[in-house]
């Protein structure tokens, strides 16, 4: 039971940090847009929600179980329409639509970007779950569920970083960090909740540790990369919106360390 408090608190201080970063992101891309759909304010309000959810969840995880369980689904639900919007308005409605399908998603909405929301929708879900007194979901273990969430997210976020670093060219080595590292890590984390032995837990706590690093080093290369642009960080505000996104790497280290969290505490 304590273990299993612990794992709360560690859940939804991971959302409490992730959530005002994906807003943060979310304001800047639909800023940049100029908020021509008034959906594109609802990632925002969403953040808020969750960020508050658990802040309340942490102040007192008692009775809070619902509470965590309703944001989740909140913010479940937003980012898998926030897909769909960017899937629509990204790829769809531009011009030559499928046929230039790679440049689409370089250069126009993210295509997997609000599913953060969705991730960090689940961890609240699944945190409230194990508050109310709950070990399993559909016969699994909440912290099999936990793991899965993050090997998907992971891969999804190294997708996205793909996707993005090869529009830059690849123009620093550093740049296949997070295409590689995270990527063997969410395969372990995979292999680990498929099939625990005590490899793949050591494999997967090793690969962790290194996704849960990368995200920081990919913060001061993404500082790097705005300070490199016309006016650096003197055009600070021109340059965060147009460059590389700031606070993006640290959902590898979020997920990473909801992973070692599971993994880590016996």
């Amino acid at each position: 039971m304590i273990q299993d408090q612990r794992l709360v608190q560690w859940l939804t201080l991971i959302v409490l940090t992730l959530a005002p970063l994906t807003a943060w992101e979310a304001f800047l891309g639909h800023y940049r847009s100029g908020f021509s759909l008034k959906a594109q304010y609802v990632p925002l309000v969403t953040a808020a929600l969750m960020t508050i959810v658990a802040a309340a969840s942490l102040a007192s995880l008692a009775g809070s179980g619902t509470i965590l369980q309703v944001g989740g689904w909140i913010g479940v639900v937003t980012g898998l329409i926030g897909v769909g919007y960017h899937h629509y308005y990204g790829v769809a409605d531009k011009p030559a639509g499928y046929r230039w399908l790679l440049h689409q998603l370089m250069y126009h909405a993210p295509p997997l970007a609000p599913l953060s929301l969705a991730a960090l929708g689940v961890l609240l879900i699944l945190a409230g779950r194990l508050t109310n007194g709950a070990s399993t979901v559909l016969g699994l273990s909440i912290r099999f569920w936990v793991i899965e969430v993050c090997a998907i997210t992971i891969l999804g976020a190294v997708a996205q970083s793909a996707l993005l670093h090869y529009r830059g060219a690849y123009n620093n080595v550093l740049m296949y960090i997070p295409v590689t590292i995270p990527f063997f890590a969410a395969l372990a984390l995979g292999w680990q909740g498929i099939a625990p032995s005590a490899v793949a837990s050591t494999v997967a706590i090793f690969g962790s540790w290194l996704t849960f690093l990368s995200g920081f080093v990919g913060v001061g290369m993404h500082i790097r990369g705005i300070d490199r642009q016309k006016g650096g960080l003197y055009l600070g505000r021109a340059n965060i919106m147009q460059g590389p996104p700031l606070s993006a790497p640290l959902v590898f280290s979020g997920f990473a360390g909801a992973a070692l969290a599971v993994l880590q505490l016996r």
